[in-house]
C-alpha cells in the first residue's frame, strides 16, 4: 500500500475583529434583529435542496488560501489485480473506483454508501453498508475502511455535521499514474498529484490557483496561475506542466 506522509496539523490562532469595525458590527446586528421580527416563510423543496447542497459543500471546502482541502486523498491502494483504486480522504470518507468506472463512497461516519455505476451517472444510488456487504466491491470497501482508519483516525478533519444522503459527496472521479506520480481528479475538477519526491500539487482550475505542499496536514505554498507565470520557481513550473500533460 502506498501512503502519504502523515503529520499533525498546525495550531492556528483565533482571528479577532478589528476595533474599528465594532460600529459596523453593531449596525449589522440591529439589521439582523429587525429581519428576525418579520414572519417566517416556508422553504420550497427546491430551496431545501439548494440548502442541502450548500451544507455538504461546507463540509467539503474549496480553495481557501494556503489551506489544504478536507477532501484530499491521504492514503490509497492501487495494487489490485483488477486495476481498482481504494482511497482514504482527510475528511474521513473512504472510496473506490473499479476498472469499469463504478464509484463507491462511504460517508465519514460509516452510515451510508453512495454508488455511481458509471461515469455518465450524476446522482448516486444510496446503499446501506450492512445490507450491501455481500456485494463484492462494497465488501472490499469496508475492509479498506477498517485498515485505513486503524492508524489515522486522530488526524482526520471530520465534518461538523453529517453529510446529506441525497447530495453527492466529494470523491475521486478519475485517476491515473505514470513515472512522475499519481493523479486524482475530483468530481469538482480539482486535481491532486502525488509526485515521486512526496510533494503534492493541488490545482483549482476554477479559481485559477494551486497549492504545493509536502504534507497534506500542513498549509502549503499558494500561488495563482498569473503569478506562477512571473515566478522564478522552475521546479513548481515543471510540476504544473507535468500535471497539465497528465490531465
Amino acid at each position: 500500500h502506498k501512503q502519504s506522509d502523515l503529520q499533525a496539523p498546525n495550531n492556528q490562532e483565533d482571528m479577532k475583529p478589528d476595533p474599528n469595525q465594532l460600529e459596523t458590527i453593531k449596525k449589522k446586528k440591529n439589521n439582523h434583529n429587525q429581519k428576525r421580527k418579520s414572519p417566517a416563510r416556508q422553504k420550497s423543496p427546491a430551496k431545501e435542496t439548494a440548502d442541502s447542497v450548500e451544507k455538504n459543500d461546507e463540509n467539503n471546502s474549496q480553495a481557501n488560501g494556503n489551506s489544504i482541502p478536507s477532501y484530499c486523498v491521504i492514503r490509497f491502494c492501487n495494487k489490485s489485480k483488477r486495476g481498482d483504486l481504494y482511497y482514504f480522504m482527510k475528511n474521513g470518507q473512504v472510496g473506490m473506483i473499479s476498472q469499469d468506472h463504478q464509484r463507491l463512497v462511504l460517508d465519514p461516519f460509516g452510515e451510508f454508501i453512495q454508488m455511481w455505476p458509471d461515469l455518465e451517472t450524476n446522482m448516486p444510488k444510496i446503499l446501506s453498508p450492512k445490507e450491501a456487504d455481500k456485494m463484492k466491491n462494497v465488501s472490499k470497501l469496508l475492509k479498506y475502511e477498517k485498515a485505513f482508519k486503524e492508524t489515522n483516525t486522530h488526524l482526520l478533519e471530520l465534518p461538523e455535521s453529517k453529510p446529506q444522503k441525497g447530495v453527492p459527496m466529494r470523491h475521486v472521479k478519475y485517476w491515473m499514474g505514470n513515472e512522475y506520480g499519481l493523479l486524482f481528479r475530483m468530481d469538482n475538477r480539482v486535481i491532486q498529484v502525488n509526485f515521486q519526491d512526496k510533494s503534492k500539487l493541488i490545482v483549482f482550475w476554477e479559481q485559477k490557483s494551486l497549492i504545493l505542499t509536502h504534507s497534506l496536514f500542513e498549509n502549503g505554498s499558494f500561488i495563482t496561475f498569473s503569478n506562477l507565470k512571473k515566478s522564478k520557481d522552475s521546479e513548481l513550473k515543471r510540476k504544473y506542466s507535468i500535471t497539465k500533460k497528465m490531465v
